[in-house]
């Protein structure tokens, strides 16, 4: 038998019972409490392999993201990977900036299909990816009600232009809290930045991370490998916004 579903109205369904039995659910919130979630993983940090691939964030079409709207002209810098190059090469290119153009080889990496993600899952990956390098806090929270043992919840994201996204009642608050993740990924802004979040920074840290022989040479020059490491990985990172990519910090927000 197909499975009942609760109506899509203001207030929760109503009962033929003028007085309904009171069930206590544990750890339900009061009317209008609010429960924050576990905040937005902070980019740094490596993303669970069984909660999003490289395929599920990186398979956006890239027609869809807006082109560069620069001069057109190339960058100097090969675009095989920074293992290609020297450590003076390496160092020049930082001093220049031409090394911000390695962006180009993520290219097939921008953009995160969210609705191939579970909704919860989806709401965390875009405030960790959309506010990188610009909140401490990324993260967002939920304020639900329970009427007559329904449950409605409207997510919060205070960073997000103080944005708010209301779900439909359900039976649980869990159940409440995905229908409001499914209110936000529905969004046609949300929507729209999905498709040109950059790259995680610690996926450009894997991709372009300096080899024994970078180090050992960077070490003999008196530098220490770990801030040259750090300022490729910045570098680079910027560079998604000369090919259109959007974070907060970019569009203004930070």
């Amino acid at each position: 038998m197909p499975r009942w579903e609760a109506p899509k109205v203001d207030s929760p369904p109503k009962t033929n019972n003028p007085f309904p039995r009171r069930v206590k659910r544990e750890g339900a919130p009061l009317a209008g409490a609010a429960s924050k979630s576990p905040k937005a993983p902070r980019v740094e940090q490596e993303t669970k392999e069984e909660e999003v691939d490289d395929e599920t964030c990186a398979g956006v079409k890239q027609e869809e993201c807006p082109e560069d709207g620069g001069d057109g002209q190339q960058s100097e810098v090969p675009l095989k990977g920074i293992n290609t190059l020297d450590v003076d090469s390496i160092l020049t290119s930082l001093r220049s900036g031409q090394i911000s153009g390695m962006a180009e080889i993520m290219r097939p990496q921008i953009g995160c299909d969210l609705f191939q993600l579970p909704p919860m899952v989806a709401v965390n990956i875009f405030h960790g990816l959309y506010f990188a390098m610009s909140f401490e806090d990324c993260g967002f929270y939920f304020a639900e009600i329970c009427r007559r043992g329904w449950f409605v919840a409207t997510l919060f994201s205070p960073n997000f232009n103080n944005r708010s996204f209301r779900g439909d009642w359900r039976h649980t608050v869990l159940e409440a809290q995905c229908s409001a993740c499914e209110a936000f990924r529905s969004d046609r802004e949300v929507m729209e930045i999905s498709h040109c979040l950059p790259p995680a920074v610690e996926k450009i840290r894997k991709r372009f991370r300096l080899d024994k022989r970078h180090r050992k040479a960077l070490r003999e020059r008196g530098l220490e490998p770990s801030l040259v490491q750090r300022e490729i990985v910045a570098a680079v990172y910027m560079g998604f916004q000369d090919i259109g990519c959007r974070t907060a910090l970019w569009d203004g927000l930070a």
